[in-house]
């Protein structure tokens, strides 16, 4: 049993020792077996020990050691002890007296000892003989008695099967190999593998997920194509993409639809063509999308040109419908009235344009003169003959004559008989026999007789025989039968065959011989009901099991749709573990679509004989519309079958309808007509959840008529079907009571209408504006924003100052706690003051009322608005702390939070909460249960819930749920868990909790952070993110860093079946195959649903006005707040915010033509109150408009048309406008409205953006820097030369300084405008934080975008510095201070970056700046770095760079200098070719360290130069050299790269030092060839000596520590020891020798006194007791310190040669030493103690620090230093030596002397003021106590 623990510990790793501990103690009896289980584990298993146990049990007692056996098992776990192989041991039991085997050993009869069963068995008869087996993986086989692998396990002879692949149900040998596939995972057997079948693929899951609709075949993710459907969908593949093929389109369907015939190809629609095909006679007009056809040819029915008719210059639809004739003389034709016909008596030979004469008997003809179409005249007839009519002859002149009577017909001669009347023959046409002549034209009969055949019943008539009809009787069929249809019977007394009973399918006379439906036949031939089933008279159907007669119908309020079941419906069929919506499970997709957006069907619960469909937003479906039930979806009660037949699914009307009803919003005070005023819907009732119909809007005045303006908006809004009351200003007419009416009707045509009444006053009145949310949660912070002014005309200047008072009126239940809100402010005109009320205040599910009163303090007049704010329940929440995936040999702890997000109290603290807890086995759907079948002991009322490992089954699937209720609030949370052999690790991720919260919008920037543990980020090797919708992968996310921003939009643009989203989220490790997951649940809030743009414009010119309007419908996060957006280039992201978010959804605009000839885009975003936005969009045409370049004034222009103006200009290349408009629009002052400034910048940066796209920059500023010399590059020397030398020009350039240095002035109030705002808007956004602003947040993106466009102002600034054509320092300065604003806008941009993405990047006229950020890993990867372990520690890498066309270096007249004195070159110039600052800075959680060299070259452009030819004309010789300045000064190398390109060279910097890179020019080429010589950055040493600014920085902030640390150590030291006493205790106790009363000469007290008078010796004998020891400390080490900063100033401003260096050896200690007489002042006044001594104590300190605070100001200024630092060091320890030994004895020599001789004075307190100054100097207290040896000399 010992060992049997042991092999449990290391084996399984049991981490519960009591539980062991518990299993060993229950077996182990009589004999003390637990001490022997101690004691096997102490001898680890020595088998002699355990012989002598089992011989001696006295020896366990002497071999104890330890008496706490958890101990033992605890140690023994925690030393992981191997166990190589199983030891044979018999326990000993106390059962019947018998000696059992332990579990999986049987007893071997021959060898008297237990023997191991097979490795397979838990227990056996004999070694293969199982009697049971180990369940987790097996199951005993009874008949082999084997304990065989369970499905899905394969064997490998181990205790242990081995799991299938995920793929098989049942493998093989290894996992692969599978021999059968699970049924339900859409997979297929094929070469002992379990493949997707087609149109599957392989998502790492069991089961096949389904490809897009449009590959044929996948991979990776559904719409990761292989193959394609060529011929069903009429694709091809491109790539991994099936697109369709030319000449087809995409439409909403798979499908490629086939393009018309009059396009090429086309997208959108079939004729909306992208190309044309010229070769069909068709002239390419596909700018505009159409294919017209070639003039002369039309297009036919088939979309195919044919031909016109030549007779017509052009035509339409048919070959001869003409448009124009084709005219020619004496074509005798008609005109394009009569389509271009031949006149009447020509005819068409189709050959000619001219028409040819008919034949005379012709009146018209066709085709041929004699194919007559008209006679001639009334006696000719049948056309197209034209003969004479019967009875008439043509005689030789062609005319027709009258035949004789008897004739019928007659030739030539009018007796010349053809043909003769009726009862008349022969030649002459005599009277047949039986028949007279009785002088007319008939004959009579003599005597006639008839016979005839009696006809068959069902004929009207017959021939040959009775049976065989010609004509068949009443409503009979098939002639000759005539026999009855389907459904009819012969009664053989009616005229019409009779209709047969309902029921039956065919009858007779008798009755029914099969019957219709599913009816049965019975004896009597009477179709019956089957049995138990419900039959109805209008239907032959009977509701069964199989078949459900329905009745569907509307409810009375639309709200949903009700379909009637005569049995009750199976309820189960409604419940489900998986989350779908059953809609889908119910109906086929085209219904679910049609009921709306997120429809839900439901059992009814108080009648299962119903079921229920909510209808969803936007939902089409109408009356007599049929609903399309899925097959088997639904069953009735006690039925074994599903349905399978559903009889009248047609909608049918409401029982009793309800006529719709609107509520408005009708605001109570009188409105101001000179404002934009708006009354919204409130609610609206009975509507179907769609748009109501038919609106039409009246209004009527009290007391006036109705004003021109109101009568025209009320014209607009009928038109464009609005419901909402949104009045622009200047329309309604002041003073005056109007009553709006609106008449509507809902889809069934049901007809209703609204009144209210609105009162406006003259304008004098205050108008109050508030901005709030009608709802607010108790987590939010709530802020109202209030405005007054008054408006009594248009474009009246207020300048009245307001009186704002804001309070609580009401709130409603009473019992809720109180706002407190009472505020009353003073304001000026149209200024914003706020009202807050904090988070967690008001109570939930509450209205508060609260009263605006504001009032003019000029005019006393006032005006008075209420404010309503719904605060709703958040609801309550509980989490789960189990992600679905338990590995069955793990302890299952679940853990169930859960909180009200109404208050303030953490998880599982809120007293008020209750749960309900349940589990459910879903594979059993049953109560949940363990591997013995019992039941789970679930504590129902805990929040906390434990299985025990090994208890459950692999496979097993639970449900566990939460009912969680407080008070009236009752949620019900679930959490599914699957229990697998395998665990998955657990994903920890940090986001925003107001995701689980609320409902997220649809283009809100949701944030997740993948945090991965240090010790895995090494391993790490991929992130995904699957979006899960409705159970289909609708994206999978590839996250490039560890937090990634994503907008659901961007991936799932509609939300038709439900909104709720899940976010699964892995890490995948190098050294798991196993992921790490986490899933969570977000709800979507669903956008607007609104119609398409409306634009009414009077033509198609560019800057004429136009109205852009759109629609939406209503819903409960109404009313919406539409923004304007303007696309100048097409689809892509070249936009102008033209209007803010705004209530109107009507917007007068003007634009420019296209920049690229394409169409502009508009595109209005609609805003809910929830967040979610849904974007119209349109592309319009706009022809360029008629301007006059040179005339047209733009100063008086509105801002949006003064941009259109802009753009118009500089698409018709009017560029001196364009320009001065820009410039116009860069220097003009910030803006009082912050959206205009926004589109200012906005049009700013697209001018420029498109000015460098299309080429119309003008020329760069190259000035004297770059122009005074040209040059050229020698290819036999490898020198650069002079070539041309040009004159310094030269301009009187203060006007211009000054005015660039007012423009700066600009530019930094442009950048404190933008950088405030942008902190603003992030403060209002981080004020909710579980709440998201979507609007803010747009502002937030505008302002970070006004700051990003401040770099285009900043490259203007500069190329107008570049301007100033002149060297000089004020400029450099400007120039520098310029390049500052740059830093600070990256440093306020950076956090809008996003890692591994797109960079920021800008260029300018003469700046490029570009911004991006990176991995580490992938910044080793683009610079060829080793990785290391390090790496990891790093967050991201920043790259900065900025890239100037000429180098601002060049405007110092120092940089030269500064450069040849370093490197000792008197020829070296600074290049003006181009300037490069690249910064790099390690990001470790949010500090960014510099980074100033990397371990690889990184390469920089510099430009081009001609190669010299044979006739350049060479001045003079030069070299260019490379190098780069860090940000800390030092100078490094950079390789220069030559690189020829025809006729040119191209240069290239390559460095591994970070910072400023430039050209420098040098005609000294023994300095140029040591410098090129150095193949390594670091082989030449041109590092500038500030290249030690950083070990100068260090050991002198280590000294300062070290110095101050000494004096700090001491003060405390003094502190602790403070007491007076002790001192005068001290001096009193001085005895005086009279021995030493004597003055022994200065030189002796030299001696004696050296020691107690030096100031650093003296320290270690302090006696002065009247200076503390500590300030006597700080008073020397703040002189070193000061040595030290006179060293730092000499090393950084002087260059020191040899002279200077014994200079300041001598006089920095001279220096010093006078400086004491400061320090000694310092200590006068440190002598008052108190405040004096603090003070004094400050100023020493200040000294000491004193070289810190000159190496920042150094390093601010980037001043470079002048010579090598370790003469700095020299110098500074010589000065210390002397200071110390040489300036220190004179001075105390000094001193002794100066004592002797103003002693005597002293003494005998003489008046001599020059010895008692003398006196104050030299002090010093050793001095003091020996003053009477002075006086004996």
């Amino acid at each position: 049993m010992a060992f049997v623990l042991m092999v449990c510990l290391n084996q399984f790793k049991i981490n519960n020792v009591n539980y062991v501990i518990k299993h060993v103690q229950h077996v182990l009896i009589q004999i003390n077996i637990v001490q022997l289980v101690q004691l096997i584990i102490l001898e680890y298993l020595n088998l002699e020990i355990l012989v002598n146990v089992y011989k001696d049990t006295m020896k366990i007692k002497q071999l104890m050691h330890v008496n706490n056996v958890q101990n033992l098992v605890q140690l023994v776990h925690n030393n992981r002890i191997i166990v190589q192989h199983v030891i044979q041991l018999l326990i000993y039991l106390q059962s019947n007296n018998q000696c059992l085997c332990s579990q999986s050993y049987y007893f071997n009869s021959l060898t008297n000892s237990c023997q191991q069963c097979n490795i397979t068995c838990l227990d056996c008869q004999i070694q293969n003989e199982c009697t049971s087996c180990k369940l987790t993986t097996r199951h005993l086989d009874q008949d082999q008695k084997k304990c065989i692998c369970n499905d899905g396990y394969y064997e490998t002879n181990q205790a242990n099967c081995q799991q299938c692949h995920l793929s098989c149900e049942t493998c093989i040998n290894i996992d692969t190999n599978c021999l059968s596939c699970i049924s339900i995972s859409n997979r297929i057997l094929t070469n002992n593998q379990c493949l997707c079948i087609q149109g599957y693929y392989d998502a790492g899951i069991e089961i096949c997920q389904k490809c897009n609709g449009k590959c044929k075949t996948c991979q990776s993710s559904a719409s990761t194509c292989l193959s394609c459907y060529q011929v069903e969908q009429n694709r091809y593949q491109s790539i991994d993409k099936c697109l369709c093929k030319s000449g087809y389109f995409e439409s909403n369907t798979d499908i490629c639809q086939k393009c018309s015939n009059e396009c090429l190809t086309c997208q959108g629609s079939p004729d909306y063509c992208t190309s044309c095909d010229t070769n069909s006679k068709r002239i390419d007009q596909s700018f505009i999308h159409k294919c017209p056809c070639i003039i002369g040819f039309y297009q036919d029915q088939n979309y195919i040109c044919q031909k016109c008719h030549y007779k017509c210059q052009t035509c339409i639809n048919i070959s001869d419908q003409c448009l124009s004739c084709k005219f020619e003389l004496n074509s005798n034709r008609k005109s394009l009235s009569d389509q271009c016909n031949c006149k009447e008596g020509y005819y068409d030979d189709g050959t000619q344009l001219q028409c040819q004469k008919c034949n005379f008997k012709c009146k018209s003809c066709i085709n041929d003169s004699n194919n007559c179409q008209i006679c001639s005249n009334s006696i000719r007839s049948n056309p197209p003959m034209c003969n004479c009519i019967d009875g008439y002859y043509e005689d030789l002149q062609l005319t027709c004559q009258m035949c004789a009577y008897q004739c019928n017909t007659c030739a030539t001669q009018p007796q010349n008989c053809l043909t003769c009347k009726p009862g008349r023959s022969g030649n002459d046409c005599k009277c047949s026999d039986g028949y007279f002549e009785n002088g007319s034209i008939l004959c009579d009969c003599i005597n006639y007789q008839q016979s005839y055949i009696e006809c068959a019943f069902q004929c009207v008539t017959c021939s040959n025989s009775s049976s065989n009809c010609n004509k068949c009787k009443g409503n009979r069929i098939q002639e000759p039968q005539c026999i009855c249809q389907p459904g009819y019977f012969d009664d053989q007394l009616n005229e019409d065959c009779q209709l047969c009973d309902s029921s039956c399918l065919e009858c007779n006379k008798i009755g029914c011989l099969s019957c219709n439906a599913n009816r049965i036949i019975n004896d009597d031939m009477d179709c019956m009901p089957p049995p138990n089933s419900i039959w109805y008279d209008n239907t032959p159907w009977c509701s069964t099991c199989q078949v459900a007669v329905i009745k569907v119908y509307l409810s009375d309020d639309l709200s949903k749709i009700i379909i009637h079941f005569d049995f009750l419906l199976n309820s189960k069929q409604f419940n489900s573990q998986f989350e779908l919506n059953k809609c889908l499970q119910l109906f086929e997709l085209e219904s679910v679509q049609s009921f709306g957006l997120n429809c839900q069907c439901f059992l009814d619960p108080d009648d299962n004989h119903q079921l229920l469909i909510s209808l969803g937003e936007n939902s089409k479906i109408n009356v007599g519309d049929e609903l399309l039930f899925l097959s088997n979806s639904l069953s009735h009660v006690n039925c074994e079958t599903t349905l399978n037949k559903f009889i009248f699914p047609k909608l049918q009307l409401p029982l009793n309808p309800l006529a719709p009803q609107i509520e408005y919003n009708v605001p109570l005070y009188k409105l101001n007509p000179y404002t934009e005023n708006s009354v919204y819907l409130k609610s609206i009732k009975n509507y179907g959840f769609r748009k109501l119909t038919n609106i039409n809007w009246t209004v009527q005045a009290e007391t006036s008529q109705i004003t021109v303006s109101l009568s025209d908006f009320i014209t607009q809004i009928n038109l464009l079907q609005e419901q909402n009351l949104l009045i622009p200003k200047l329309t309604l007419p002041g003073d005056e009571i109007l009553k709006f009416k609106i008449q509507y009707e809902n889809f069934i045509n049901i007809h209703s209408q609204s009144e209210f009444t609105i009162q406006t006053h003259s304008g004098s009145l205050p108008y109050i504006e508030i901005t709030a949310k009608p709802q607010y949660f108790v987590y939010e912070t709530i802020t109202i924003s209030l405005s007054a002014n008054t408006l009594y005309q248009s474009n009246q200047s207020d300048s009245s100052k307001y009186l704002i008072e804001i309070s609580e009126i009401d709130r409603y239940p009473k019992k809720s706690s109180s706002s407190q809100l009472n505020k009353s402010m003073q304001s000026n005109p149209f200024e914003k003051i706020q009202a807050s009320i904090l988070k967690y205040t008001l109570s939930p599910n509450t209205t508060y009322t609260f009263q605006v009163n504001a009032t003019n303090l000029n005019t006393n007049k006032a005006q008075q608005q209420n404010l309503s704010i719904q605060i709703p329940y958040a609801g309550l929440i509980c989490k789960f702390n189990n992600k679905e995936i338990q590995s069955i040999r793990k302890d299952l702890n679940l853990q169930i939070q859960c909180r009200d997000l109404d208050t303030i109290y953490d998880w599982n603290t809120d007293p008020d909460l209750y749960v309900q807890v349940a589990c459910k086995d879903l594979t059993l759907n049953s109560t949940c249960i363990n591997q013995l079948k019992q039941l789970i002991n679930v504590n129902v009322t805990d929040t906390f819930q434990f299985i025990k490992k090994n208890s459950i089954s692999s496979l097993t699937v639970q449900e566990w749920s939460v009912i969680v209720t407080k008070f009236d609030q009752i949620y019900k949370f679930t959490q599914i868990i699957v229990f697998l052999e395998d665990d998955f690790p657990v994903l920890d991720l940090d986001f925003n909790q107001g995701y689980l919260m609320r409902q997220v919008n649809n283009y809100e920037q949701l944030n997740f952070t993948f945090l991965i543990p240090f010790n895995q980020k090494s391993q790490l090797l991929d992130l995904s993110i699957a979006l899960i919708y409705n159970y289909q992968i609708i994206a999978i996310l590839q996250p490039k860093y560890l937090s990634h921003q994503f907008k659901l939009f961007n991936s799932l643009e509609e939300l038709k079946l439900g909104n709720n989203i899940n976010l699964k989220f892995t890490a995948q490790y190098t050294n798991n195959i196993m992921p790490s997951l986490n899933t969570i649940k977000l709800t979507i809030n669903q956008p607007p649903i609104c119609s398409k743009l409306t634009i009414t414009r009077s033509n198609d010119q560019a800057l004429s006005n136009m109205m852009v309007t759109t629609s939406c419908q209503y819903s409960d996060d109404s009313p919406y707040k539409v923004r304007t957006q303007n696309f100048l280039k097409g689809s892509s992201d070249n936009s102008l915010i033209l209007y803010p978010y705004q209530s109107q959804t009507q917007f007068q605009i003007q634009i420019s033509s296209s920049v690229d000839s394409s169409k502009i885009g508009l595109l209005l975003q609609v805003l809910d109150q929830g967040g979610s936005i849904t974007p119209i969009y349109e592309l319009i045409t706009s022809t360029p408009a008629k301007i006059n370049c040179s005339q047209i004034q733009f100063t008086n222009l509105k801002l949006q048309n003064k941009i259109s103006l802009l753009f118009e200009a500089m698409n018709q290349k009017c560029n001196e406008l364009h320009n001065q408009i820009y410039l116009d629009l860069l220097y003009q002052q910030i803006l009082p409205d912050q959206n205009d400034n926004i589109l200012k910048f906005q049009a700013i940066k697209l001018y420029r953006q498109f000015l460098i796209q299309f080429g119309q920059t003008k020329p760069k500023n190259r000035l004297l820097f770059e122009s005074n010399q040209k040059g050229c590059y020698d290819k036999n020397s490898s020198r650069f030369f002079i070539t041309q030398n040009q004159d310094d020009p030269n301009s009187n350039s203060t006007t211009k300084i000054e005015e660039l240095q007012d423009n700066v002035k600009k530019l930094d109030s442009s950048f404190k405008y933008f950088s405030g705002m942008k902190k603003q808007s992030e403060e209002g956004l981080n004020q909710n934080n579980y709440v998201w602003n979507q609007e803010l947040f747009q502002q937030l993106q505008n302002f970070q975008g006004g700051l990003t466009n401040l770099l285009y102002f900043v490259d203007e600034l500069y190329s107008n510095f570049l301007s100033a054509n002149t060297t000089n320092t004020t400029i450099y300065s400007s120039i520098v201070e310029l390049l500052k604003y740059k830093s600070s806008i990256t440093d306020e941009i950076q956090n809008n970056i996003v890692v591994n993405d797109q960079p920021l990047y800008i260029e300018g006229k003469d700046m490029i700046s570009q911004l991006k950020k990176r991995t580490k890993k992938m910044f080793n990867q683009q610079f060829n770095i080793e990785p290391a372990i390090e790496d990891y520690i790093i967050d991201l890498i920043q790259y900065e760079s900025t890239n100037l066309s000429i180098n601002p270096l060049i405007f110092s007249p120092d940089q030269d200098k500064m450069l040849q004195q370093h490197f000792n070159d008197k020829t070296m110039q600074i290049l003006s070719d181009n300037y490069y600052l690249i910064k790099l800075f390690n990001v470790i959680k949010n500090r960014y360290i510099t980074y100033e060299n990397i371990s690889s070259y990184f390469g920089t452009k510099f430009g081009t130069y001609e190669i010299c030819s044979n006739q350049s004309q060479k001045i003079k010789e030069y070299e260019i050299l490379c190098i780069s300045r860090t940000v800390s000064g030092g100078f490094h190398k950079c390789n220069l790269n030559k690189v020829e390109n025809n006729e040119t060279i191209e240069l290239t910097c390559e460095c591994k030092s970070l910072g400023e890179i430039f050209l420098i020019s040098s005609t000294n080429f023994s300095f140029v060839d040591v410098f090129n010589n150095s193949t390594e950055e670091a082989g030449f040493d041109i590092t500038s000596f500030q290249d030690d600014f950083f070990i100068l920085i260090i050991c002198t902030s280590s000294l300062t520590m070290i110095l101050f640390g000494i004096y700090i150590f001491q003060l405390i030291r003094d502190l602790r020891d403070n007491s007076d006493d002790e001192i005068l205790q001290e001096v009193c106790s001085v005895q005086v020798d009279i021995n030493k009363m004597m003055y022994k000469g200065s030189s002796t007290l030299f001696k004696q006194k050296f020691k107690d008078i030096h100031q650093v010796i003296s320290l270690a004998n302090y006696k002065d007791q009247q200076i503390k020891f500590s300030y006597r400390i700080l008073e020397v080490i703040s002189q070193i310190n000061l040595l030290l900063t006179f060293n730092i100033v000499e090393f950084y401003f002087q260059s020191l040669n040899i002279p200077l260096i014994f200079a300041f050896m001598i006089v920095n200690p001279i220096i010093v030493f006078i400086l004491r007489i400061i320090y000694k002042i310092i200590e006068t006044i440190y002598r008052f103690r108190n405040i004096p001594a603090i003070i004094s104590s400050f100023i020493l300190i200040i000294l000491l620090i004193l070289p810190n605070i000159v190496l920042f100001i150094i390093h601010k200024t980037r001043l470079e230093a002048q010579s090598e630092i370790y003469i700095m060091v020299i110098i500074f320890l010589v000065n210390i030596v002397i200071q110390q030994t040489v300036i220190e004895a004179i001075s105390i020599f000094g001193r002794i002397s100066i004592y002797r001789l103003i002693a005597s004075s002293l003494k005998q307190m003489e008046l001599n003021p020059l010895f008692h100054l003398m006196h104050f100097f030299v002090m010093h207290s050793s001095l003091e106590d020996i003053f009477d040896e002075f006086l004996k000399i």
